[in-house]
């Protein structure tokens, strides 16, 4: 008997979690022999819907919600950078606003997918961890990032009202206020315990994927499997310089500027050496502040989108 455990997520999108759920059901239960489900009814309670449907070890764990609802749901999946079950297979069909994880991939269609499903077609990706000094481990499928960017999204999920215009428009607006307001910090950032960089830090992203904040194309070189993260480093702009170029993180062309550091590794570490606090972010979720240490899991973890 095949059993589908699904975590759902009725209000991500403006409601269209709840409307994908309605058209992936009927498919879902003539595909599987059970399937069984959690609605959220906040966003802290998908890590403890996540657990307790892998009581019942399903053969696949289906999201379906945005980054957001994803983070979270890998954070009750993972337990000791290791799957809770390791015969149970994690699927995500993005019912989002923002979607930038789901982006790298072609469009995902309903058919498509369930047809995904019942013949387990599963990609490999890699998973990000990142380590604080006071709190506990967080993982991360797509982007982790500090600084503006841990800002803005500490401050987007503060508006409730604009995130009636959708995510992109939400995270874009809070991008241009926070540039306008922002402090860049000094920094210290370790790469591969071998390099060190000491800078102002206006954004740092380390990135599994490619897109993050609705749409900005930031790591273009990016592969969820190639057991390299990708670290986008915006450093030692002037407030005027960064809402100039701002607009070339949507198409990818702000690597070639010259305070742009992108490079590839298996391990970053970052600390504040001014003793401000820096926001930080995961998928889109406010996660903490600096410092921290971010690396890939030693094995790679098989999904279907």
């Amino acid at each position: 008997m095949t059993q589908i455990a699904v975590v759902i997520n009725p209000i991500a999108g403006g409601g269209l979690g709840k409307t994908t759920w309605d058209t992936l059901q009927p498919g879902l239960h003539a595909v599987f022999d059970e399937v069984i489900y959690g609605m959220s009814n906040h966003v802290d309670d998908l890590v403890s819907i996540t657990e307790g449907l892998l009581e019942s070890e399903p053969d696949f764990l289906l999201v379906i919600g945005g980054d957001g609802t994803l983070n979270q749901v890998l954070n009750g999946f993972i337990e000791k950078d290791q799957c809770v079950n390791t015969n149970t297979t994690l699927a995500y069909f993005n019912a989002g606003s923002g979607g930038d994880y789901a982006r790298q991939f072609p469009a995902q269609n309903a058919t498509e997918f369930l047809d995904r499903l019942a013949h387990n077609q599963a990609i490999q990706t890699n998973i990000g961890k990142i380590t604080f000094a006071h709190q506990p481990v967080r993982y991360f499928i797509n982007i982790a990032s500090c600084g503006l960017s841990g800002q803005v999204v500490l401050d987007t999920e503060k508006s409730r009202w604009m995130k009636k215009l959708g995510g992109s428009v939400n995270y874009f607006v809070h991008s241009i206020m926070g540039l306008i307001k922002y402090k860049p910090s000094q920094v210290r950032i370790l790469v591969d315990d071998a390099h060190y960089l000491d800078c102002s830090l206006l954004l740092m992203a380390v990135c599994n994927g490619q897109f993050f904040g609705g749409r900005m194309h930031v790591a273009p070189m990016a592969k969820i499997n190639d057991g390299l993260l990708d670290m986008v480093l915006f450093h030692d702009f002037t407030k005027t310089d960064a809402l100039i170029k701002f607009r070339k993180i949507y198409t990818g062309s702000h690597v070639l500027e010259k305070k742009v550091h992108y490079v590839q590794a298996k391990k970053v570490a970052i600390e504040s050496l001014d003793n401000r606090r820096v926001e930080m972010e995961a998928d889109g979720e406010y996660v903490g502040c600096l410092p921290a240490i971010f690396e890939l899991l030693n094995q790679t973890v098989p999904l279907i989108i």
